[in-house]
């Protein structure tokens, strides 16, 4: 039974939306498929008697999950859709994942000594995976300073001797993960 562009998307999303393995899993084993599709040009049915290496469903190689994706490709390359068509859908149905802090902001001085006057803090959005949107929100004292959310910050009177800091969040489809950089004191 081969399939169209519609039908082969419609398949992916529903063994994405209705798979018990989490996304780090669901979107590895569409990742290990879409590499094994390479530049495959071959059209073949669903006996798989043309499919390449590496794209045959039942090897014992394979996971149950990797499986039910090439039966699924399979009856695409049937349907003669094309490599990249398919590639483009399975790249589409990939589970978004929350964003990751893999390395944490920094806050440094960047104007003025911080004693006795005014001094321009940076802050840095750290270093992030998953395709975040990145918004900063700095702090006094670990409190919220009500409108301080540009990459810097100039201190004011009310912040000598209290300690400021910046928080960054990641936000995409999955969610929302803030991180809290280094805090400076200001004297």
């Amino acid at each position: 039974m081969s399939m169209d562009r519609v039908t082969f998307a419609h398949r992916i999303d529903q063994l994405v939306d209705q798979n018990p393995f989490s996304p780090t899993t669901v979107t590895n084993a569409l990742q290990a498929v879409v590499a094994a599709m390479g530049t495959d040009t071959t059209t073949y049915d669903t006996t798989l008697q043309r499919a390449p290496a590496g794209l045959i469903p039942g090897q014992r190689t394979n996971s149950k999950l990797t499986n039910e994706i090439l039966l699924i490709v399979n009856r695409g390359k049937a349907g003669n859709l094309t490599v990249a068509t398919m590639r483009s859908l399975m790249t589409a149905a990939m589970p978004t994942q929350p964003p990751v802090n893999t390395a944490v902001p920094v806050v440094s001085i960047t104007a003025g000594t911080g004693v006795a006057g005014a001094t321009t803090l940076g802050c840095s959005t750290g270093t992030w995976t998953n395709s975040p949107t990145l918004t900063r929100q700095w702090l006094r004292g670990g409190a919220t300073i009500p409108g301080a959310t540009g990459a810097t910050y100039v201190s004011a009177a009310g912040d000598s001797g209290l300690s400021i800091s910046c928080r960054v969040a990641g936000t995409n489809a999955a969610g929302t993960t803030e991180v809290t950089s280094n805090a400076i004191a200001l004297t």
